[in-house]
C-alpha cells in the first residue's frame, strides 16, 4: 500500500509530459465509478467527482461484484495460446484485482477460447476476463451472436465488441449505423448477463474521419476501449482532451473507459510508458495493451512502470 501511495504521488508532482513523434499505424484493438467533471476549458482537471455509481454485469466467477475490482486496471489482450502462456508466466506478477485480460475469439474457436479462459482464470483467479468477439459472435454471420452467445464460458464477465475497418461484418462509418450496431450487440450481452464493452476504431478521435462520437457509444454500452495507438505520440494529449470532453457531455463515468496502446505496431516502448503514464497521471484512468508474444520484454517494462 506504501508502495502504491509513493507511486501515485510521484506522478502528480510529475510535470506534463512531451511525447515523441506521431504515428499513423492504426492497429487492433473499472469499479464503483466516480465521474470526472471538465471544467469548460480545453485544460483537463484531476480531481474527481464520485457522485456516479457503477455496477454492472453478473456473470465471471472470479471476478469483484463491480464491474473491475476496487480500481482501474491495467488490461492486457491474449489472442493466441502463445501469448496465453506468456500472460501466466511472466505477467502475471504485474496483474492484480481489477485488472483484466481479454482473450480473442476466433471464427468457431470457442472450445480454445473457454479453454484459455481456464488456463488464466487458475492462475489469477482475481483478473477480470473478457471475450474479445463483435456481434457475429464467431459466426461469420451478421448478428449471430443471438445464436453463438451461450457458448461463452461463465469465467467471462465481459464481452467486447469490435468495430474498425476489416473488423465485423457489420462495419460502417456511419455513426448511425455504429450506434446501432453497438446497442443490438448491448442488448444481446446484457441478456445474457455479461457487461457489453464496445471496441471501436480510434480513427475518428481526431478530425472527423467518421464523425463518430465515443460518448454516443458509451451511452449504449457498459464500458469501451478506444483504440488510440495512433496518438500514442505527440497527438496523445489532444486525443485524451477530446475523448474526456465527449464524456463529460455524457456524464458516462471515466471509469468504464480504456485506452488501447500497440507495442510495436508504430509506437515506441518510451512513447507507450509516456503515453500510459500522462493518461493514468491525469486520471488512474484504464489502459489497455495490445500486444505480440514476441514483445514479453517490453511488455513486462511496460508494466513495471505504468502498474499502481
Amino acid at each position: 500500500m506504501k508502495v502504491g501511495i509513493i507511486f501515485v504521488l510521484i506522478l502528480f508532482a510529475l510535470p506534463p509530459l512531451g511525447i515523441g513523434t506521431a504515428s499513423t499505424v492504426v492497429a487492433p484493438g473499472s469499479t464503483p465509478s466516480s465521474h470526472f467533471g471538465f471544467n469548460g476549458s480545453s485544460d483537463i482537471p484531476g480531481a474527481a467527482d464520485s457522485r456516479l455509481g457503477w455496477s454492472d454485469g453478473v456473470r465471471g466467477a472470479s471476478q469483484p461484484s463491480t464491474w473491475a475490482g476496487e480500481s482501474y486496471g491495467i488490461w492486457v489482450a491474449a489472442y493466441s495460446g502463445l501469448e496465453v502462456r506468456e500472460v501466466i508466466q511472466n505477467l502475471s506478477p504485474y496483474l492484480h484485482a481489477g485488472d483484466g485480460v481479454a482473450i480473442v475469439l476466433h471464427p468457431g474457436g470457442f472450445a480454445t477460447l473457454n479453454a484459455e479462459a481456464q488456463r488464466i482464470h487458475s492462475a489469477l483467479p482475481n483478473v477480470t476476463l473478457r471475450a474479445y468477439t463483435s456481434l457475429d459472435g464467431g459466426t461469420r454471420v451478421a448478428g449471430g451472436l443471438n445464436r453463438s452467445i451461450g457458448k461463452f464460458s461463465h469465467l467471462f464477465s465481459q464481452l467486447s465488441a469490435d468495430y474498425e475497418v476489416n473488423g465485423p461484418l457489420e462495419f460502417s462509418a456511419n455513426y448511425t449505423d455504429a450506434l446501432d450496431y453497438f446497442s443490438d450487440f448491448s442488448s444481446i450481452a446484457r441478456g445474457a448477463g455479461y457487461v457489453p464493452i464496445a471496441y471501436p476504431s480510434g480513427r475518428s478521435v481526431l478530425g472527423s474521419q467518421y464523425g463518430w462520437n465515443y460518448g454516443g457509444f458509451a451511452n449504449v454500452t457498459g464500458g469501451q476501449t478506444i483504440e488510440t495507438q495512433a496518438y500514442c505520440g505527440k497527438p496523445w494529449k489532444a486525443a485524451v482532451s477530446k475523448i474526456w470532453s465527449e464524456y463529460n457531455t455524457t456524464k458516462v463515468s471515466m471509469k468504464t473507459l480504456s485506452l488501447q496502446l500497440s507495442i510495436g505496431r508504430g509506437c515506441s516502448e518510451w512513447q507507450i510508458i509516456h503515453a500510459a503514464k500522462y493518461w493514468r497521471q491525469l486520471t488512474h484512468g484504464n489502459i489497455f495493451f495490445w500486444w505480440g508474444p514476441d514483445r514479453v520484454r517490453e511488455m513486462v517494462n511496460i508494466l513495471r512502470q505504468v502498474e499502481r
